[in-house]
């Protein structure tokens, strides 16, 4: 599980965007604000966020093609939180 924490003003845009090869979702203040199996791993975060401080997780779970195929590292490889 990977968190932190962010803020925000009043309608505020929120979009994250993750590279990794694993299941991931995400969690904005205690609620699945989505659940991205395959690329494009990106998600809206807008109708999550609150103005203020807002809590941030992100659950990787790693897939069976390490198991069944060429293994591949698990996790996130970048992620960006673009604010507008």
């Amino acid at each position: 599980v990977y968190s932190t924490e962010f803020t925000v003003r009043e309608h505020t845009r929120v979009k994250l965007e993750l590279t990794t090869l694993d299941v991931a979702e995400v969690f904005v203040n205690g609620v699945s604000a989505g659940k991205r199996l395959w690329a494009p791993y990106a998600v809206d975060l807008t109708e999550f966020v609150v103005p203020g401080k807002n809590k941030l997780e992100i659950h990787v779970t790693s897939t069976l093609s390490n198991l069944l195929f060429t293994q591949t590292p698990s996790g996130i490889g970048d992620a960006r939180l673009l604010i507008k």
